[in-house]
């Protein structure tokens, strides 16, 4: 099948991969069998325990940075989120701006226009997702931006 990679240099060896999507928190048991040319079989069965999923923020940028008129936060998160909470700070640690987005899994991308009052200078971005369970993750960045 397609899902099987023969290693190198041989055909007695290689990889299987398969994604199990959404898998509930809890023990599984998962077995595969396998048939070789001359039509032989053998059945391998692994218990295994799914744990609930822990929640990152990879890789957030802000794009361009610094922002004139529109900026463009990105980044990635290995789990299903909920939703995207962003809040933009003074670095006083004033609230200027904030806004939320839906979530999903994977890469994610959003626009930010900084408020028309906000001033030159250098702010604090502050990412918060949150998936069903209520387990939740947050970076910061810094925020330049220059009119």
């Amino acid at each position: 099948t397609g899902l099987y990679d023969p290693d190198p240099g041989g055909y007695q060896a290689g990889t299987l991969t398969f994604e199990l999507a959404d898998l509930a928190v809890g023990e599984h048991r998962l077995s595969l069998r396998a048939w070789d040319n001359h039509n032989n079989t053998t059945q391998e069965t692994v218990l295994f325990q799914v744990e609930p999923g822990v929640v990152t923020v990879a890789g957030l940028r802000l794009y361009p940075n610094p922002v004139e008129a529109v900026g463009y936060l990105t980044f990635t998160t290995e789990v299903d989120v909920d939703r995207v909470h962003v809040q933009v700070f003074t670095l006083a640690g004033t609230l200027v701006d904030e806004f939320e987005e839906a979530g999903g899994r994977g890469y994610h991308q959003f626009e930010w226009s900084p408020p028309s009052a906000l001033a030159n200078g250098t702010y604090l971005c502050r990412l918060e997702v949150r998936n069903r369970a209520g387990r939740r993750a947050t970076a910061t960045i810094p925020a330049v931006v220059i009119r």
